[in-house]
């Protein structure tokens, strides 16, 4: 069975690899994706007593949000692509390490 955790890491993964050219479509999935992982672990940092983790979390599900998209040029989204997707495998592996 697979761990919670490890779907936090197959979305930080999709993230890292967007820097690559794919169809259009790979980046509407990747919307979906990102808003899901960020708010749940929004949700999962805030219920765990966290002060400022769960707002930065919900800020990144408010940027990848699907339904009032965020229009910025290709090359800033590969590096929010980045950056998001290793912030969520850092704080994926910090926040699970001990549980």
């Amino acid at each position: 069975m697979m761990k919670q955790h490890f779907l936090f890491y197959i979305a930080s993964l999709a993230m890292v690899i967007a820097v690559l050219d794919f169809p259009y479509g790979y980046y509407q999935l990747l919307r979906f994706i990102g808003f899901f992982a960020f708010g749940i672990a929004a949700y999962i940092s805030y219920s765990s007593g966290q002060k400022i983790i769960p707002f930065v979390l919900g800020f990144m599900a408010i940027v990848f949000n699907p339904f009032i998209k965020v229009y910025l040029d290709r090359e800033v989204w590969a590096v929010i692509d980045v950056l998001s997707g290793t912030g969520l495998s850092i704080w994926t592996f910090c926040f699970f390490k001990n549980k």
